[in-house]
């Protein structure tokens, strides 16, 4: 039983998780798990933010309905859904930018290897659909969900409660994979890593900037004093930003490039 919850939680890193396919060598664990480390950081912060300044959490964009808008669970949940919903919004732009330096990447890349190295960005291409896939499977079964619900009514109890059980597991299962699939996205960048190397450092630095940016634009953090609110915007660029750098620098040191302009050194 273990086994197949743990199999059915690992199903989205068969499609998201990288294999080291463009470098012919595992990835580097060692930037990846200082990658872990600092989207919790940065969720942990967050989370201390909206404790010590509840106006920030208040702040947040209305999307809850059921708890009063004046309890605390209301202001939890309303977090943690602007929360999701900035996650799915800096995925699909990310996802714009990991087709545009692709590309690009393929572009600067010598005539006679542009051929490889174009395929080698089918692994990311196919993380993409898979994600998309997931959202939309995950939108079809909740549609279905009032129309069952209805033509169950007239059923007998057995039936009703064999309904309810199969929608709610659905739901649940898909649920948790779209969770680990943000994740796994926020981490291995629809396994860009599997298509150019320099593809994943220049998504996520472009993708963080732009996102503060935006939110600085709009206002920034409403309710949170001056210096606390600019730490609240920049800290994730400079943090993912001297990150990256420092992966680049791991890259260069091992393979002397970072363009990697003749190609993949071995094609996956």
């Amino acid at each position: 039983m273990g086994q197949r919850i743990s199999g059915a939680w690992d199903t989205p890193d068969y499609f998201l998780r990288p294999r080291g396919y463009y470098l012919g060598e595992p990835p580097d664990e060692v930037v990846y798990s200082f990658a872990r480390r600092r989207s919790f950081l940065a969720v942990v912060t967050l989370a201390g933010v909206a404790l010590f300044w509840p106006v920030f959490a208040k702040n947040q964009p209305s999307d809850v309905s059921g708890p009063s808008k004046n309890s605390a669970l209301y202001y939890v949940l309303n977090f943690l859904g602007n929360l999701l919903g900035q996650s799915v919004v800096a995925m699909v732009v990310g996802g714009f930018y990991l087709v545009g330096f692709s590309l690009l990447l393929v572009a600067v890349t010598k005539s006679g290897h542009r051929g490889r190295a174009l395929k080698q960005l089918r692994w990311p291409g196919a993380a993409i659909v898979s994600v998309t896939c997931l959202f939309l499977l995950g939108g079809g079964v909740a549609a279905l969900v009032p129309v069952l619900t209805e033509a169950a009514k007239p059923e007998g109890l057995a039936v009703r409660a064999l309904v309810y059980v199969v929608l709610i597991g659905s739901l649940l299962v898909i649920f948790t994979w779209i969770c680990k699939s943000l994740y796994l996205c926020a981490v291995y960048v629809f396994r860009a890593d599997d298509g150019h190397p320099l593809l994943a450092p220049l998504v996520t630095t472009f993708l963080t900037w732009t996102l503060a940016l935006i939110a600085l634009s709009q206002g920034g953090s409403s309710g949170l004093p001056h210096t606390v609110g600019l730490g609240v915007s920049f800290l994730g660029p400079v943090s993912v930003t001297a990150l990256n750098l420092w992966a680049c620098r791991r890259i260069h040191r091992k393979f002397h490039t970072l363009l990697f302009r003749a190609g993949p050194p071995q094609e996956g």
